[in-house]
């Protein structure tokens, strides 16, 4: 469970997996915490869970939205020819406040809304690495990387409406991934929308699950 404390769904997140037992208390302690803090929230729940648990997250009154494919790349993908900019980690105050813009107008979302949840994450102070795809200074497209071990972890990537299309996703995910895998990770995974999807696939990206998504409350990503 993740909570930002923001009044979008999309920032209180969810994730229930495991035994079935657990994951319905889970699932209720969750809920009562949500409930007295008044947010709203986004619930994952994984393939092998989601039919057993539906009946208590609609009693929850959590309203079905949909599912998120799970992806994972095994093997790095066949190289493919990318869109020249520069790649860089965001270590500053200034780059930070540039993948906050980016994710802000990506997820449609308030800028300071994204500035509170992210915190000191887009500054790689809690483990999690942002990365920026710029040219001539100017950023067009960013990701957050977290890593535990060989394994990492792709969220909020974000490229704004008006740039995508035009090769930057790839671009900045692609070398990100070559980065790490020089490294020593050797498996990413992601959640991937229906807009990334395309992306992530023909970077080699498999779809290994499919995950429900319940939603109570506000969302820009999940409607119900």
């Amino acid at each position: 469970m993740g909570l930002s404390g923001e009044d979008t769904a999309d920032l209180n997140m969810i994730l229930l997996e495991g035994a079935e037992t657990t994951a319905r208390e889970f699932l209720a302690a969750s809920m009562d915490t949500a409930a007295r803090k008044r947010l709203p929230v986004l619930v994952q729940i994984a393939p092998a869970l989601a039919e057993a648990l539906a009946s208590d997250a609609a009693a929850h009154g959590l309203t079905q939205a949909g599912a998120l494919p799970l992806m994972v790349q095994r093997v790095p993908a066949d190289a493919l020819p990318s869109k020249p900019c520069e790649i860089t980690e965001v270590r500053d105050p200034q780059a930070a406040a540039a993948a906050v813009a980016l994710v802000s107008a990506a997820f449609s979302l308030p800028p300071e809304m994204v500035a509170r949840a992210l915190g000191s994450s887009a500054l790689a102070e809690t483990g999690c690495r942002f990365y920026l795809a710029s040219n001539d200074g100017v950023a067009a497209s960013s990701v957050a990387v977290t890593r535990e071990g060989k394994v990492a972890g792709v969220w909020c990537m974000a490229t704004p409406s008006e740039r995508q299309g035009q090769g930057w996703g790839r671009a900045l995910l692609s070398r990100a991934i070559d980065r790490l895998r020089d490294d020593g990770v050797e498996r990413f995974y992601l959640f991937a929308t229906a807009a990334g999807f395309p992306l992530y696939r023909s970077l080699g990206f498999e779809t290994i699950a499919e995950e429900v998504i319940w939603v109570k409350g506000h969302s820009t990503q999940a409607h119900g």
